[in-house]
């Protein structure tokens, strides 16, 4: 079933979504754990609609494949068919995950250090990347980075 993913990512105009859910870890010394990956969550959904509405406006029947360290409750927020769940590789190699991000045309970033390099990675002529705009929260930041350098000029913020 791997492998029938890199055709249907090649095939298709292919749009990467990674959601990482629980971000925040009891170990690493927060407070409010429920509040803040909660908050986190929020945001990454708002960021997919607002790029899953762009790229249905720019792209001829795209299909959104989706990437997560945990899919619990996912599919009710990407009901339809053109969301594939990449979940078939889950904790096992995220090296594989990197490189099928990488075959992706287009993304809709969430910040995610993986999913920027699979962005950054893909070869694709016309790639082009929705990502969130550097917002505060409860937790500090909701983006990659204020850092110009690292956002090339095939990234969009929304």
């Amino acid at each position: 079933q791997k492998n029938s993913f890199i055709k249907k990512i090649k095939k298709n105009n292919s749009v990467s979504i990674h959601i990482r859910q629980d971000k925040y870890l009891k170990n690493e010394g927060h407070r409010n754990l429920n509040v803040l990956n909660k908050e986190y969550f929020k945001n990454s959904i708002e960021t997919c609609n607002k790029g899953i509405n762009y790229f249905d406006e720019k792209l001829n029947n795209p299909v959104y494949f989706v990437w997560s360290n945990n899919f619990n409750g996912l599919r009710e927020f990407f009901p339809s068919k053109k969301f594939i769940f990449v979940d078939v590789n889950l904790k096992e190699d995220s090296a594989y995950d990197l490189y099928l991000m990488s075959l992706c045309k287009y993304f809709v970033l969430s910040p995610s250090t993986l999913h920027y390099w699979g962005a950054y990675l893909s070869q694709h002529d016309e790639k082009f990347c929705i990502a969130p705009k550097n917002v505060l929260t409860k937790s500090g930041y909701y983006s990659f980075s204020n850092n110009k350098d690292i956002k090339a000029d095939w990234w969009k913020e929304i």
